[in-house]
């Protein structure tokens, strides 16, 4: 596509001034015309870009700057040098902020996950959460889970004492019926205001009720709380990275 100025698309004003039974010469003409053309080349590659750069099954022709959306595959594609559109553009799948609260084991968040939107070896999702746990009475465990059938990816110990946490995990896609995942959980005491070290994860391979161009659910669990504690999820952010 031309690297065109919108503004310029209609600039061919200085061409309708020409006096009455003026003798034009042929370079004035050819100028004349010359920039009506340029104009409607401009038209006509914008056109074109908005009737066939935004989405389909299979892309469109380079075009430099151009974003194209891939409907098998799920992804936004960004084309930076007219040599393809090789270059993925992250994305906010869902945020939640809607609270859920605890003091049973359970599921507090959840979310769907669409048909084939992990449909190419390598893609990455990004899965952050962040609560509180009131009360010391206990320990209880946080588990990230995935699948057709939700099944324990990142398990998070809960220490007996009151906590602000969050878990930030990937999640990896490493063919259609299997994913990695790795994560970390920086967990701040509020008794004393103290700041413990991150916990981290080893990566984890999951390869039981993966199927993924199936739609897929990721959700919170909360398990072996004490019933006098409360777990509490604040949020959720999932993105889809590339």
């Amino acid at each position: 596509m031309s690297q065109f100025n919108v503004s310029n698309l209609a600039d061919v004003t200085g061409h309708n001034a020409f006096s009455a039974r003026a003798v034009l010469t042929a370079a004035q003409l050819n100028n004349a015309y010359g920039d009506i053309q340029d104009a409607i080349t401009d038209l006509n590659d914008a056109a074109q870009a908005l009737a066939t750069s935004q989405s389909g099954t299979s892309a469109p022709a380079s075009r430099q700057g151009a974003l194209f959306y891939n409907t098998s595959t799920n992804r936004l594609l960004f084309d930076p040098d007219a040599a393809g559109y090789d270059q993925p553009i992250p994305r906010v799948l869902t945020v939640d902020t809607t609270a859920v609260a605890r003091t049973t084991t359970g599921v507090m968040m959840t979310y769907t996950l669409a048909a084939s939107t992990l449909a190419n070896n390598g893609q990455v999702l990004r899965v952050t959460a962040w609560g509180t746990k009131t009360n010391a009475n206990g320990t209880a465990t946080f588990y990230l889970r995935f699948g057709t059938t939700p099944t324990d990816l990142i398990a998070v110990a809960l220490d007996a004492v009151a906590d602000f946490w969050k878990v930030s995990a990937e999640i990896v896609r490493i063919s259609a019926t299997a994913v990695d995942g790795a994560g970390f959980v920086p967990i701040a005491t509020i008794t004393g205001a103290s700041i413990r070290p991150p916990v981290g994860c080893d990566f984890l391979a999951l390869t039981s009720n993966i199927a993924l161009g199936s739609a897929q659910t990721i959700d919170f669990n909360i398990s072996a709380i004490n019933a006098s504690d409360t777990v509490t999820q604040e949020g959720m952010m999932i993105e889809l990275l590339n």
